[in-house]
């Protein structure tokens, strides 16, 4: 539970979460094991991820990036960020819409007493299965809303 994730972790584990599986394993030996989960993002054609988004998918992940993997793969719409929302998170960040979508979605919330981001910085893999957990309770409600709204609007 202490071991840093890794982008290609943390994108398997958010698309399994998300319901996107990758259609075969491969044998191939000489392919990463995490490219069927790269072939699949590709196919799901998401506006800020792809399969070159990361130059080494083995590396660990930050925190800024985990919050973009999370948003595009649970496909949250990203907010226009308010600064202050995290002390360390400025509004020219290229992450900080994402971030503020991360928070308002009740999926980060901010490190302990600091209320930091912290986007510089790895995330576990204990932490990392909160933010999973964090974005299924979030997309449930949002589907739950979605229900709702077509059942009003369809009186």
């Amino acid at each position: 539970p202490g071991n840093s994730v890794t982008y290609a972790e943390a994108l398997k584990m958010a698309m399994e979460a998300a319901g996107y599986r990758p259609s075969t394993v491969s044998g191939d030996t000489t392919t990463p094991w995490h490219q069927t989960y790269l072939d699949k993002l590709d196919a799901l054609n998401l506006p800020k991820l792809n399969s070159k988004t990361y130059a080494d998918w083995s590396l660990p992940a930050t925190r800024a990036d985990i919050v973009l993997i999370i948003d595009q793969v649970f496909a949250i719409q990203s907010v226009k960020y308010t600064n202050g929302t995290f002390k360390d998170v400025k509004t020219d960040d290229a992450f900080a819409d994402d971030a503020m979508a991360a928070y308002l979605s009740g999926i980060f919330t901010g490190e302990g007493e600091t209320g930091n981001l912290n986007p510089t910085g790895q995330i576990n893999r204990a932490s990392f299965a909160k933010v999973i957990g964090a974005a299924l309770k979030y997309k449930g409600k949002d589907q739950l809303i979605n229900k709702l709204t077509e059942f009003n609007t369809a009186k």
